[in-house]
């Protein structure tokens, strides 16, 4: 009897999905999401329901004490990340980690043991312009610059190389002094092993310390679009085949040198431990590791192994530490993959035990449920899925199988003693095969393009698919009835997430890469957008606000405008100043005439026959967004006797002290006389109630 309470009462899997359930409640409190608030709130009730109903008493009390904490949790992991605030430029001193890459000739790198203005600080994220040939792993550099705080969330998009980093701050420099040159112990591993690989491997080297380290910095552009084309990118980043070979390895080598349980638990994982230090703590390692050291334990101690409960108790010790884990999607993979090996493969396999044999069936049943579990993740990374996945990875997983711990061992090895290096030949060829199968398999036309599923939709796959598993413990009639009823509360709130809800007057302010987009919409819910940006960028936007389509595009650019985005948009018109440049399917627009679209009145303002800006009227408001330009002494005076409810400056932030102190001055860069800026504050939204201006985050 307490083997089976062992077996199938699983209180940690249960607690990890509560807190996973509070993390994001809370995340849509931030936003003030009440949608999803209300959808989280059905799935904990449901779940309490039948937590008393079937006189659960103890689960229900578990789960519903972690989720109060979890609650909390959430707020506690973003304001602890939250660094504070530097006005003006800083004298800084810190050192370049090995995390450096090249973009074309500057240089992205992550910046540890920061002092700023002679005080310790949180580590930064630097942008280096020309710095190519000017800088390497351990320099440590001093430099002046402005400092600014990295966000976390852009239009409610997690952005987990920050976090994952641990890198609140971010600068951008050009000019710098070395001061001296340090690396640690760690940081000299890995770079003498990537020497290794790159020198004994050729082409194959970077692929090499991608798979060992899970650092994919140094792969090509087009080797790594073949991978994630066709579907083999997961090979890339170290998880669960790769931690399971370090386990089964040095249990061998343990039990040949006989060592006793206590003691082999101990090395084993300290080692696994150790491993996950020199990758970073990566999600996927962090959980592959911990569920390994639990998998050893367990045998080592006689005690039932529980893959649910294993793969809870990890989820739990890396959200305890890393609260917005729980956001990022690497994370989020890294679980439902191993969750959809549990309750998804089985089903598979038996399907095609009927007519493959076993260990066919195996594979393609493990396989087809990776998929199944990554997919809506997939949806939010990338914009295709190519249908050859499943075989492809019928192919490759046996081959890497193999090729990983001959690379392992030839890697360890030659960097131990220098002159086994011809033992790395192996695995070069194997690599060279598997890169060669990703070519071949990624230029297929059997790829269909990817939306991002909805998290209604999403839920409601798992939800029944956990429901109807081995690992609920309950009879068929009550699992139909409760699936049922999972299945068509989360189908409910999907369909009815598609009823469009009048967003309401409002001006909306978004950056991307320094370019700003503007969004103003009416009481007629009528959307104009000035500057239409990149489109996964505009379509975040359109997603965080409820909008379904624009009706026009205004653009103070010369040509800029992709008129076959604007029309997937639903956009009717595009319209520029006549003074500048457009595309025969635009309306050029004279300088200071009045255009009137829909309930909007546009003018293009020309001041000495010069284009300045554009004025947009609605609903009893006017909005001045200034063309990025330097602006006349006289220019700027006349604009500047002008009134306008709002004022929006973008990089010109210089002039914002000028203005109407009664308008709304919006800029892209802080400074003391803006109500807003993006620096500060973010992607934000005003709402606009009469003359009443309320601003919100939108991130």
């Amino acid at each position: 009897m307490d083997s089976k309470k062992n077996i199938h009462y699983r209180p940690i899997f249960y607690a990890f999905l509560s807190l996973m359930l509070a993390l994001f409640t809370s995340r849509f409190i931030f936003n003030g999401n009440i949608y999803y608030i209300c959808f989280d709130l059905v799935l904990l009730l449901g779940f309490c329901f039948y937590c008393v109903y079937f006189k659960k008493i103890k689960l229900f009390l578990i789960i519903l004490s972690i989720f109060v904490f979890g609650l909390g949790w959430w707020f506690v992991g973003y304001y602890s990340f939250q660094p504070k605030e530097f006005l003006g430029e800083c004298q800084v001193v810190g050192r370049i980690s090995d995390d450096i890459q090249e973009s074309y000739s500057n240089v992205i790198a992550v910046v540890r043991d920061v002092y700023v203005n002679g005080q310790k600080e949180g580590d930064l994220s630097l942008y280096i312009y020309g710095g190519k040939d000017k800088v390497k792993e351990g320099d440590i550099i001093s430099f002046n610059t402005e400092i600014k705080k990295a966000n976390l969330f852009e239009l409610q998009n997690f952005n987990s190389f920050y976090y994952r980093d641990n890198t609140p701050y971010k600068a951008t420099i050009s000019n710098f002094e070395i001061l001296g040159n340090r690396l640690t112990g760690v940081e000299q591993f890995r770079l003498n092993m990537k020497s290794i690989l790159y020198e004994k491997m050729g082409e194959q080297g970077p692929i090499a310390y991608a798979v060992l380290f899970g650092d994919k910095t140094d792969v090509q552009n087009d080797v790594y679009s073949a991978f994630k084309t066709a579907g083999i990118v997961h090979i890339l980043t170290v998880s669960g085949l790769h931690i399971s070979f370090i386990i089964y390895l040095l249990a061998f080598i343990l039990k040949k040198c006989k060592i006793k349980s206590i003691l082999n638990f101990f090395i084993c994982a300290s080692i696994i431990f150790l491993y996950a230090y020199v990758c970073n703590f990566s999600p996927s390692v962090l959980r592959a590791s911990i569920m390994g050291m639990v998998l050893t334990f367990s045998a080592l101690s006689g005690k039932c192994y529980d893959a649910l409960n294993s793969l809870g108790f990890s989820g739990i010790l890396i959200l305890l530490f890393m609260p917005l884990s729980s956001m990022d999607l690497g994370f989020l993979m890294s679980f439902f993959s191993v969750l959809a090996i549990f309750v998804i493969s089985p089903w598979l396999i038996k399907f095609f035990n009927n007519f493959l044999p076993k260990f066919v069936s195996n594979a393609m049943g493990v396989t087809i449920a990776i998929e199944i579990g990554i997919l809506p993740f997939l949806c939010q990374m990338y914009s295709s899925f190519n249908f050859l996945t499943f075989f492809v990875n019928l192919f490759v997983i046996p081959i890497f199988s193999i090729v990983y711990p001959i690379l392992f061992i030839s890697a360890l090895l030659t960097y131990l003693l220098h002159f086994l290096g011809f033992m790395l030949f192996i695995p070069k060829l194997g690599l060279s095969l598997i890169s060669n199968l990703a070519q071949f398999f990624g230029q297929t036309n059997l790829i269909l393009n990817l939306e991002p599923l909805s998290i209604f939709f999403t839920c409601s796959i798992f939800i029944s698919f956990f429901l109807v598993s081995k690992f609920f413990m309950s009879s068929k009639s009550t699992k139909r009835l409760i699936c049922s009823i999972a299945f068509v509360i989360s189908e409910t709130f999907f369909v009815t997430s598609y009823i469009t809800i009048p967003v309401g007057t409002s001006v909306s302010y978004c950056v991307n890469n320094s370019s700003e987009t503007i969004l103003l919409t009416n009481k007629n819910n009528e959307n104009i957008i000035i500057d239409l940006g990149k489109e996964n960028f505009v379509k975040n936007i359109f997603k965080t606000l409820g909008i379904r389509s624009i009706q026009g595009v205004v653009s103070l650019q010369k040509a800029s405008v992709d008129g076959i985005l604007a029309d997937r948009l639903g956009a009717t018109a595009i319209f520029r100043c006549e003074n500048l440049e457009g595309w025969d399917n635009e309306y050029l627009v004279a300088p200071n005439n009045l255009l009137e679209f829909g309930n909007f009145d546009i003018i293009f303002l020309s001041i000495e026959k010069s284009f300045v800006g554009v004025v947009i009227s609605f609903d009893n408001t006017s909005v001045f967004v200034l063309k990025n330009k330097k602006l006349t002494d006289k220019n700027l005076e006349l604009l500047c006797h002008k009134n306008f409810d709002f004022v929006i400056l973008g990089e010109q932030s210089e002039y914002a002290e000028f203005f109407n102190s009664n308008s709304i001055i919006i800029t892209n860069d802080f400074t003391q006389y803006s109500d807003a800026c993006f620096e500060k504050d973010g992607n934000f939204s005003y709402k606009l109630y009469g003359n009443s201006f309320v601003r919100r985050c939108l991130d």
